[in-house]
């Protein structure tokens, strides 16, 4: 029995239950495909020919890697411009500097990979490149002054005496510290130098280098930038 005020709810059909599931599904599927969609359109965009630096990022077993930042920067303004790999591991990006350029990939942190840097490439040149990244290891450290941190300043860590190319280029990479100070890089294992360069603070060093040798994730701490006495 219902009582005052209340609505005893009203029992819906059993097939009036099956049209209405059957809805959602179709609603669901449609929504699964549409959405398949996107992301093959995505993926199928062709490549841009006519780019000044093209080309395909892999792992070290051939497999396209997407979503790998890549960092166009010039040498002389530090201007940079970047870009990510889509599905099919493929980037493509231009410029307009005239000076030399450096080119990083920097893969997602989950990959468990190591960033590529090309350290000087000449402007304005037609260059088609393909990457295959190694597994890597994290090196992260902060930069401090005085027990407070130096934010926009830039990392650089090679490899230390590479005996070819391929050391030179998968065996380092650069970063600009964050507004904690800190930064984070992947790197393949090795023995490495570190640079950092400051044209941002004028009570502090210009430039410090430090020898170090990556052989799991390593862990810098605090590096303190006072002016040597």
């Amino acid at each position: 029995m219902v009582g005052p005020g209340r609505i005893r709810g009203a029992m819906i059909p059993r097939s009036n239950r099956r049209y209405s599931f059957a809805v959602r599904s179709l609603a669901a599927v449609l929504l699964a495909l549409a959405c398949t969609a996107l992301i093959a359109k995505s993926e199928d965009i062709p490549v841009d020919e006519t780019a000044d630096f093209r080309g395909k990022v892999t792992d070290a077993s051939n497999k396209p890697m997407g979503h790998v930042k890549v960092t166009l920067t010039d040498k002389v303004t530090g201007e940079s411009k970047s870009t990510s790999t889509n599905g099919n591991g493929q980037f493509w990006v231009s410029t307009q500097s005239q000076h030399p350029l450096s080119m990083q990939f920097t893969p997602p942190n989950k990959s468990g990979l190591a960033s590529a840097f090309f350290e000087s490439l000449p402007a304005r040149e037609d260059r088609q490149l393909i990457v295959h990244l190694s597994k890597g290891f994290p090196v992260e450290g902060r930069l401090t002054f005085a027990g407070g941190p130096l934010k926009g300043l830039r990392v650089r860590i090679l490899a230390d005496n590479p005996i070819d190319d391929h050391e030179r280029i998968y065996g380092g990479g650069e970063t600009i510290t964050g507004a904690n100070g800190s930064f984070r890089l992947s790197l393949t294992p090795g023995h490495k130098q570190m640079f950092v360069s400051n044209d941002r603070y004028s009570n502090v060093t210009r430039e410090i280098k430090r020898k170090l040798t990556v052989t799991n994730d390593l862990k810098l701490g605090d590096i303190d930038l006072s002016l040597p006495h």
